[in-house]
């Protein structure tokens, strides 16, 4: 009985030093919500593997609609003008007050090595933003080399 005693508690002692895993918390930035009249684009950029780009350029490129058939239409990344950012240490970019309209996301150098983000078409994705709204792209997982 006490051998038997003996190996539950070196049992219940062994099984004791394993503990459940943590989640790693990664901080989220604030922001303010943006006036009536202006929109803030909010987002996360990760590869595969879940790390974060750090102090990656994130540039937002106005959609125009054909007049004669809205479903046609070209974005324009004007690199003085376009509304961006750059990402923290943790992935985030926050691109506050910009005019309300429809954006294709543009991440990287256009004059180097940039990513379009693409829908399931192979397509731009067209992100469409509202007044007084804060739009969340959520997290952008891909796979790309920004440094060539």
């Amino acid at each position: 009985i006490s051998l038997l005693t003996f190996f539950c508690l070196i049992l219940l002692a062994a099984c004791s030093g394993i503990g459940t895993p943590t989640a790693i918390l990664t901080p989220t930035p604030t922001y303010a919500a943006p006036s009536a009249d202006k929109t803030t684009v909010i987002g996360r950029v990760v590869n595969t593997s879940g790390q974060p780009y750090q102090n990656l350029t994130v540039r937002l490129a106005e959609v125009y609609y054909a007049t004669d058939n809205p479903e046609q239409g070209a974005y324009v990344l004007d690199a003085a003008f376009s509304p961006g950012g750059v990402t923290d240490q943790n992935g985030y970019f926050i691109i506050p007050e910009i005019n309300p309209m429809d954006y294709v996301l543009v991440l990287g150098s256009p004059d180097s090595a940039y990513k379009i983000i693409e829908n399931e078409e192979g397509k731009a994705k067209v992100w469409h933003t509202e007044a007084g709204k804060i739009l969340d792209m959520g997290e952008i997982s891909l796979d790309f080399d920004f440094n060539p």
